[in-house]
């Protein structure tokens, strides 16, 4: 665990010393842009490290890098199967809205 420049704390101990598990904070897998002014920094960390505080959503935040995912680029032909999917999965969504109006009137 990364220790931080607070008296030798861990961001283990910081995240239990508020009443919250590590589940609790965790972001997941996201993109630079999903974490706005804080991105540039963030990805600039490695592995382990622990950075901030920096501006997030709700307010000044620690990060702590728990892994670096390599991107993923998928062709229009990849995706091609998915979003028609999705388009056909709207276009009934709306179907039955309007068969359902039209039977309320």
């Amino acid at each position: 665990a990364a220790q931080l420049e607070v008296n030798g704390t861990t961001f283990e101990a910081l995240v239990q010393d508020r009443g919250l598990s590590l589940s609790d904070v965790d972001l997941g897998d996201v993109s630079r842009l999903e974490l706005d002014a804080a991105g540039e920094a963030v990805f600039g960390a490695e592995v382990g490290d622990v950075v901030g505080p920096l501006p997030s959503t709700l307010g000044p935040a620690l990060f702590r890098v728990n892994a670096i995912l390599p991107a993923q680029n998928t062709t229009f032909e990849e995706a091609k199967p998915l979003i028609q999917q999705d388009l056909a999965a709207d276009a009934a969504r709306r179907q039955v809205g309007v068969l359902a109006e039209d039977y309320d009137n």
